[in-house]
């Protein structure tokens, strides 16, 4: 089996955390991600309308493939239904972010 050269072994820099959003990353990347760079990169949820309010923090949570994490600290965060009510863990929905918000947009 051929040995894989880590970049930061490669070219000697210390790169700490890395954090990304959009998608789920999936058990692949997130497995790459800690063989190339030797730790974990976070994955975040937000919107330009409404930054970061839900993220992995490998340094004191576990993270999961698939998972975004959960509510940044300061931020009032949950899954509910069509019609506004929060609904119990493992129930698809909408996330919300309660209002006012320091990350949120005020008004276009």
């Amino acid at each position: 089996m051929r040995q894989v050269e880590r970049p930061h072994e490669r070219w000697n820099f210390a790169l700490r955390p890395i954090f990304t959003g959009g998608e789920a990353m999936g058990a692949e990347l997130m497995d790459w991600g800690r063989e190339t760079f030797g730790f974990t990169i976070n994955e975040g949820y937000g919107q330009t309308e409404c930054n970061l309010v839900v993220g992995n923090c490998a340094s004191i949570m576990a993270a999961r493939s698939g998972s975004m994490g959960k509510p940044v600290p300061g931020h009032d965060v949950a899954i509910i239904d069509e019609h506004g009510d929060v609904l119990p863990p493992g129930v698809t929905g909408s996330i919300a972010v309660r209002a006012p918000d320091p990350v949120m947009f005020l008004s276009y």
